[in-house]
């Protein structure tokens, strides 16, 4: 289209300015040679003469030299016309069929955006009810990862805020040190302990435990019941240990006071001359 008006403006201001000058030199041949003028004209006739003579030659050439180039450049225009309308058509086509589909995408992105955010709300609700549930039982509810290089000193994935009020360790002792439980055990318990892991390890099965455990607050050893349970992934490889864990110091020590009751007990009633009667 630039060079379509480039070339008419250039026909446009060249074209006339050579028609003129053909048109005045054929009117001043056709003056002179081919139309004969009285001599009697002054000579101020001649020039109107000649100068009509090279309008009508100028009008002439003109229509000529212009009717069909103009034409053929207002029908050029025309199509140019046309196909840019059928360009637009179609780029207004092309832009409503990507709008509609970007509304579809949007449309899709908004409802699950809305679905996530409710997920994630509900996902809150219940930990928040898992955490009050983990705060209102009197166990000690943890989770610890399994590391084969180091059995016993595991990263712990969880524990409750229960095992601060039980052994008088905070919870971020434990998660700061994997091998506190462990160095925590007494000495006596620490062989029992190995072999029931070992049992968890190879036969992924879950145990009961029974251990002292050295307490934070008064340095003393309480007693605990750990029930162990592996957790296994799809290919039935253990990944972690999840564990329940209460205070059992005052039945063992009951139990203890029973034994040495009863022993008392025996004692005196082996060593005793009269006869002792239990009724």
């Amino acid at each position: 289209i630039i060079m379509t008006d480039f070339k008419s403006t250039f026909q446009s201001s060249v074209k006339p300015v050579l028609i003129a000058a053909i048109s005045v030199i054929a009117a001043a041949m056709a003056t002179i040679y081919v139309i004969p003028v009285p001599t009697s004209f002054p000579a101020w006739g001649r020039v109107l003469s000649a100068s009509g003579i090279s309008v009508l030659l100028y009008l002439l050439l003109s229509h000529l030299a212009f009717s069909r180039p103009m034409g053929r450049r207002l029908a050029e225009r025309d199509r140019a016309m046309t196909d840019l309308r059928k360009s637009c058509d179609e780029m207004a086509l092309q832009l409503r069929e990507h709008t509609e589909e970007l509304e579809k995408i949007n449309h899709e992105l908004q409802s699950k955006i809305t679905e996530c955010e409710l997920a994630s709300e509900a996902l809150r609700e219940s930990e928040v009810r898992y955490q009050r549930l983990l705060e209102n039982i009197d166990e000690i509810v943890y989770s610890i990862a399994v590391d084969m290089d180091d059995p016993y000193r595991g990263k712990v994935l969880f524990i409750s805020r229960q095992v601060e009020r039980i052994t008088g360790h905070k919870p971020e002792e434990f998660l700061a040190d994997p091998g506190l439980w462990f160095s925590l055990l007494h000495p006596e318990d620490v062989p029992v302990v190995k072999a029931q892991a070992k049992t968890i390890f190879d036969d992924k099965e879950a145990v009961v435990l029974e251990y002292r455990l050295k307490s934070g607050d008064s340095h003393e050893y309480i007693w605990l019941e750990d029930r162990i349970s592996p957790d296994l992934d799809d290919a039935g490889r253990l990944v972690s240990f999840l564990g329940v864990a209460r205070d059992i110091t005052r039945r063992r020590r009951t139990e203890q006071a029973l034994r040495e009751s009863e022993e008392r007990y025996r004692i005196v009633a082996e060593t005793a001359s009269d006869a002792i009667i239990s009724i």
